[in-house]
Parts: C-alpha cells; structure tokens; sequence
C-alpha cells in the first residue's frame, strides 16, 4: 500500500539535523509516510547514519555524487515520492507534535485553489514564501511543471531558491496558503522559529543549521551573514539539550540498536 504522504529533505554533511528530523517524524506520524532523503555529495562519515537507515529500510536515500543545490533535490525527492502529498523540509527543522500531517492535509483540502503551503516569507513580493516547509500533491507538480529549482529571470525580483514556484501557482489562478513563523524556541535570540499549523506550534526551524558546514572541514563557514561559527555552535548545542529534542532523539531507541 502507498504512503498517503513522502516527506523529503536534502543533506549535506549534516547527519545530526538529519536525524533530528527522521526521528521527529517516526514520533509525531500517526498516518502512512514514507521518507526520501537526497544526499548532495557529503562525506561518507556524515553519510554514515543515513546510510545505516537506509539499510534497515526505514527511509529510501538517494546520493548524489556532487552537490546539486537545494531546489534540485527538492525537485527529486518529487519525482523519487510515492505518496499523494509531498512534504518537502529544511535538514534542519522537525516536527514538534502529533498530528501535523493530518492538520496539513486537512488546511490544503480546505480550499480547492491552495496547491501549495509554505512558510510565509519575510521580504514580501521579493520573498513572499521560504522554507523550512513546502507541501503540496505529487501529481499537481509533476503535471504542471512545479519546480523548485533556482530559475534566474523567473523570480520577479527575488534571487532564492523555490521563488519561482510560488510566481507560477499565482499565475495559474490558484493560491499558495503561507504559514506564520512565532517566536523561538531556543534560549539564544535568533537560534530559530516555531512555524504553526491549525494554530499549533508544528515545526521549529533553526536559522543557519545546516549551512555553518562543521562536520565538513574544508568548507567550515567562519562567518555568515553577520553571525559567526562560534555563536551558530553555540545556539546548535543550546537546542540540542532542549527537553523535547532530547525526547525526540531517544524515541525508538532500542529499536534502533
């Protein structure tokens, strides 16, 4: 039997934020599901846990040989899913309850003219969704063309990866529902937001997870966008001992071992 929806992400060399998410899923998923994780080129050490899921055939991992970009991998885990709804994530954000999955299919039905759900973005008509969430049906984006994948001249004004997404679901007269960001969960000022679904805080997405690249050394980011490594590590380990991280981190553990 199909799952009713896929959820999917794309990782780079970020094996702890992967399995934040796998695991906030396997615990707060009441309906079907499957997860499809497209790995764009890391390191087989940061590989290791997923491969070892894999294996055990609790997700389905696809590895890229080289970095591909974000929107395209995106756009893989659509053809790659068999569920009816996709529901494609940021590495670094999870769930934070149950019956999240029922509450967004329930918000996309509730509208015919909604195909896709987002976060609502922060720069307005040049950014008017983000992620760390983006859901919608398979067979809309396959049949339509729906891509996530950088389009440069396709952006009206926006550079961001999926911008073009939203431009061609408002041009075909339907609607992208967008979704509130509430302040943080972490302790540190701008370690994250809470995005609410049905009114209920639903997923926490931590800024710059994955993007420091620290399990990646040739590449670590010692700065970006005005924060730095050591604050980035710093609000990461704040998070992590987090008591809902914890207990999303050990759920199923003796199954694992």
């Amino acid at each position: 039997m199909a799952p009713l929806i896929s959820i999917t992400a794309a990782s780079q060399n970020t094996p702890e934020w992967a399995e934040l998410l796998i695991k906030s899923i396997r615990k707060f998923t009441s309906i079907k599901y499957e997860i499809i994780i497209i790995d764009n080129g890391s390191t087989p050490e940061s590989k290791e846990y997923l491969r070892r899921e894999a294996a055990a055939r609790r997700i389905r991992l696809y590895e890229n040989r080289a970095n591909m970009g974000h929107g395209f991998a995106l756009d893989q885990g659509t053809k790659l899913a068999q569920g009816r709804f996709v529901c494609a994530m940021d590495i670094d954000a999870f769930f934070l309850r149950d019956g999240w999955a029922i509450d967004l299919i329930a918000l996309y039905e509730s509208d015919p003219a909604i195909r896709l759900i987002a976060r609502a973005g922060k720069y307005n008509k040049s950014k008017p969704m983000a992620p760390p969430i983006f859901f919608y049906e398979r067979e809309y984006a396959l049949n339509s063309g729906l891509a996530f994948v950088y389009a440069p001249g396709k952006l009206k004004g926006s550079t961001d990866t999926a911008m073009a997404a939203y431009w061609q679901i408002l041009d075909a007269g339907h609607r992208v529902q967008l979704l509130d960001g509430v302040g943080s969960m972490a302790t540190n000022p701008g370690g994250g937001d809470i995005v609410e679904v049905a009114g209920k805080p639903t997923i926490y997405h931590h800024y710059y997870g994955a993007r420091f690249r620290e399990n990646w050394k040739p590449w670590v980011c010692q700065k970006l966008d005005g924060r730095t490594l050591e604050s980035h590590l710093k609000r990461k380990a704040e998070l992590f001992n987090l008591p809902i991280v914890k207990q999303i981190l050990t759920h199923g553990e003796m199954e694992d071992r």
